[in-house]
């Protein structure tokens, strides 16, 4: 188990307003057509004390995409004044940060090759660019990870689910989002 207690601490809810995210409005919107895939990258299993959240989007189409996130920037921003908009560098690639004084919403967000980044960490972004860039070994590197994949090895159809394409209960899922 990831944490020892059992209970609903509104994780999701507490990280979607940080990361100025709805997922349900994403899945909805636009389903596979903006994103073809979806990976959660954690710092810890602590999520229920606030650890860093990493959100990694393979784009097929990246003006939907960013358009449905800039609306979800406006909205937040008619709910706080504070929330500001500035820039950083890291590793010659331009990362936005959208931040409030109090930190309850904290978007870092670049896009490194055909993935869009979104982390509520600079620590973590820096870290995935630098990858990207080899200059930090990648995952895949790590025996670990090695091990962990030769027991679970990829599929397409692990990665993308056990219903088949175009069937009610596929589509179904599909349209409300992972729960």
């Amino acid at each position: 188990a990831l944490e020892g207690g059992a209970g609903n601490s509104n994780v999701s809810a507490r990280y979607e307003r940080e990361l100025i995210m709805r997922r349900t409005s994403i899945s909805e919107a636009m389903g596979d057509v903006a994103v073809k895939s979806f990976a959660i990258v954690a710092s810890d299993p602590f999520l229920r004390e606030g650890g860093d959240v990493t959100l990694l989007f393979e784009v097929n189409n990246e003006a939907a995409l960013t358009a449905t996130l800039a609306r979800f920037v406006v909205e937040a921003k008619a709910a706080r004044a504070d929330l500001a908009e500035s820039s950083y560098e890291v590793g010659g690639q331009e990362v936005t940060l959208w931040s409030t004084p109090d930190g309850a919403h904290r978007r870092h967000m670049v896009k490194v090759g055909g993935v869009l980044v979104v982390s509520n960490s600079a620590a973590a972004v820096a870290r995935i660019v630098e990858t990207a860039a080899g200059r930090r070994d990648a995952l895949t590197s790590r025996g670990d990870f090695k091990y962990m994949r030769a027991l679970y090895p990829f599929s397409e159809r692990a990665r993308t689910g056990s219903c088949s394409s175009g069937t009610t209960s596929c589509a179904r899922r599909s349209a409300r989002g992972p729960r």
